[in-house]
């Protein structure tokens, strides 16, 4: 999608701007001072230019590895970048910085999936596919040694747009991260996927319980990648984890498996990703998300307190004459239950979870009970429920909508 620095006016001022910050700033050890308010004034030029899919951290990512690959450029490690570059190197390296920051560019991400094992390719929507063999799917877009001949488990091949190079807050990842949390949810959540507790030893639980192995890496290619790309984002624990301990409910695949797993997860994942679908599926979007992460989560009370808001992302809007506990238990009560005695078992149960919500956001509870933590299982069993729910209604009214 054609963005607004492609058009030649705004181009013309951004990059008048980037040469004032590039000529005026004052180098320290070969870095530039992109932190400098010269710099500042361009990002805030090229930010209103690309919309939202770029972060102040990918720009200065983008002018600084940029930077560092300009031909016959010399270290200058103090001092104003004039007193090494020529006036046409900086009209130079300023188009380069801006062609990168015209459009987004596309990658692809490789989840590790350490204990699936798959017959063949799964793709289970234009942006999302499950690659049989992590040694065949990454050989020649990684350097050699990043890989063994032990990694036999499959990868979650996941589309993302913006822009990376190895951290977890850049756009691109950002994009790619938010379908894998989508897919791996529904497939969850439709009884395709489990998690499989690993098992540690003993001096490994005495000293935080993570093996260095426990820490995962997604590594990526695109269509030109350059010199300084750091080709992989370095994932955190508990995702790290989450994907360690993620196998196939039933055993061993089957070509009838492949093809339910297709039926089933592909068709609602593409559902949930079509543009057309866009305000029937934003909150489930959202919901998806908040349910995937308080999975991750190991901390009691953060799990607890992001499983509350993927209740309230799917279920819940802006109304003042109406509290939101009472919403949630009204609509939860009457969307889970075919009777009265049913229903107000669930509201009942809402009422004590969003005060249990308060307790802990407002400081009260430093710690759960055990019967308060059996309430924090109950509301995540309750948010399991709303999201199956809310899945198939989806389904049944994206059917429709393409017949």
């Amino acid at each position: 999608m054609p963005h607004n620095l492609s058009n030649l006016a705004t181009r013309t001022a951004a990059k008048k701007k980037l040469l004032h910050a590039l000529t005026t700033s004052m180098m320290i050890m070969d870095i530039l001072p992109v932190w400098d308010a010269a710099y500042g004034a361009f990002k805030t030029e090229v930010r209103k230019a690309t919309l939202s899919w770029i972060s102040d951290d990918d720009i200065d990512q983008i002018i600084y590895s940029t930077y560092l690959e300009l031909p016959g450029r010399t270290k200058a490690l103090d001092g104003l970048l004039t007193l090494t570059l020529s006036a046409s190197s900086l009209d130079t390296l300023a188009d380069q910085i801006l062609d990168q920051l015209t459009s987004p560019k596309d990658y692809w991400f490789c989840f590790p999936l350490p204990q699936i094992i798959v017959p063949e390719d799964i793709r289970l929507s234009s942006s999302v596919t499950i690659v049989r063999n992590r040694v065949d799917a990454q050989r020649g877009m990684v350097r050699a040694g990043d890989v063994t001949a032990s990694d036999k488990g499959a990868l979650l091949k996941v589309h993302g747009s913006g822009y990376v190079n190895g951290e977890r807050t850049q756009s691109a990842f950002v994009d790619a991260m938010t379908k894998t949390k989508w897919a791996l949810q529904i497939a969850m959540l439709l009884g395709y996927f489990s998690r499989t507790s690993k098992r540690h030893s003993p001096l490994v639980l005495a000293l935080g319980g993570t093996e260095q192995q426990d820490i995962l890496d997604a590594k990526w290619t695109c269509d030109q990648p350059r010199i300084t790309d750091y080709c992989r984002v370095r994932l955190g624990i508990g995702l790290s984890r989450f994907l360690s301990e993620l196998t196939f409910t039933k055993g061993e695949w089957t070509a009838r498996q492949v093809e339910s797993l297709q039926q089933h997860v592909g068709k609602l994942l593409t559902a949930v990703q079509d543009p057309v679908a866009q305000l029937n599926v934003k909150s489930i979007r959202r919901s998806l998300e908040w349910a995937f992460d308080a999975g991750i989560d190991e901390d009691e009370h953060m799990r607890f307190i992001k499983t509350c808001i993927g209740l309230e992302a799917a279920m819940s809007e802006q109304n003042e004459e109406i509290g939101i506990t009472e919403q949630l238990a009204d609509r939860c009560a009457f969307l889970l239950n075919k009777t009265a005695t049913a229903r107000l078992e669930t509201r009942n149960l809402m009422r004590k979870v969003y005060q249990l919500r308060s307790k802990l956001v407002h400081g009260v509870a430093a710690g759960l009970s055990e019967s308060e933590r059996t309430l924090a299982q109950q509301a995540e069993k309750i948010l399991t429920a709303v999201l199956r729910t809310e899945l198939k209604a989806v389904m049944d009214w994206y059917v429709t909508l393409k017949l």
